[in-house]
């Protein structure tokens, strides 16, 4: 008895051991999230090799490659690091053999691949975030001929240039997962 007043002590009740599930689902969730970005970071990884540096045909290019020529039509570049001062880089392929138009002219060919490439700079695709893109262009390399297109080649290349005619002295290239 404390100051006059029975004090009776009431039994504690321990509580029942419950899992915590939240806490559980945010765990596997979290590990969930982790795998997912991993795998997107191998692909991205696996998906751009390194550029090889150096003369190259130019049906060997690689994307991310920044070439010390400015023409558009070469049979060979040679690549350089994107580092120095160079007058494009290769950003993108098209193909050309996924429309379902009939060329019924090598032009039409030629501006359709021309199209693809103002519609990926329009829309950022390939390239890196940060630089005001309004000050660059795209232009199309390594067209094939009608000779070559006819015998199977239906790839060509998109490069980002310097709409003022400056050198690039970065490289734009993002690779697409």
């Amino acid at each position: 008895m404390r100051y006059g007043i029975a004090v009776t002590e009431l039994p504690v009740e321990k509580p029942e051991f419950r899992p915590r599930w939240a806490l559980f689902g945010i765990i596997a969730a979290s590990v969930v999230l982790f795998i997912i970005l991993a795998v997107i970071v191998v692909k991205v990884v696996a998906a751009s090799p390194p550029v090889q540096l150096g003369v190259t045909d130019a049906g060997d290019l690689q994307l991310g490659s920044c070439l010390e020529q400015a023409a558009v039509d070469l049979e060979e570049y040679t690549v350089v690091d994107c580092g120095l001062a160079h007058p494009q880089q290769i950003v993108a392929t098209i193909d050309l053999g996924k429309t379902e138009n009939v060329y019924t002219q090598y032009s039409a060919m030629s501006v359709y691949a021309q199209e693809i490439c103002d519609r990926l700079i329009e829309y950022r695709l390939y390239l890196r975030e940060g630089p005001a893109y309004d000050d660059y262009e795209f232009v199309v390399v390594d067209m094939p001929s009608q000779g070559e297109f006819d015998d199977g080649e239906q790839r060509a290349l998109c490069a980002i240039i310097a709409s003022d005619g400056d050198d690039l002295t970065e490289s734009f290239y993002r690779a697409m997962p």
